[in-house]
């Protein structure tokens, strides 16, 4: 008994967009984060001393949770925000006024 397979036809374009769309693939996973990008966990004080571009971004504030093992308890790092980055954050930045 022989095993018949039907015959997929695909045009050239196609064929070259399937094989480009692997190599993408297989050259996507094997990327390293340089070890430059790692920074490392940011205590309060310095937090404190950032200028207020970087001082309420994302990876800051996730640096500064990464800063004290209490922070990794969410319930505790939702009481340090409320009692402490939400009146920091109204002192430096003043709400918007609409004219």
């Amino acid at each position: 008994m022989r095993l018949r397979f039907p015959r997929i036809r695909i045009g050239f374009r196609m064929g070259q967009l399937f094989v480009m769309g692997w190599i993408g693939i297989g050259l996507g996973c094997h990327r390293e984060t340089p070890l430059t990008a790692i920074e490392p966990p940011l205590t309060l004080e310095s937090w404190k001393t950032l200028p207020i571009s970087e001082k309420y971004e994302i990876d800051t504030l996730e640096r500064l949770k990464l800063s004290d093992p209490k922070f990794q308890n969410q319930r505790q790092w939702d009481q340090f925000t409320r009692t402490v980055l939400l009146p920091a954050k109204r002192r430096d930045l003043p709400p918007a006024t609409s004219h």
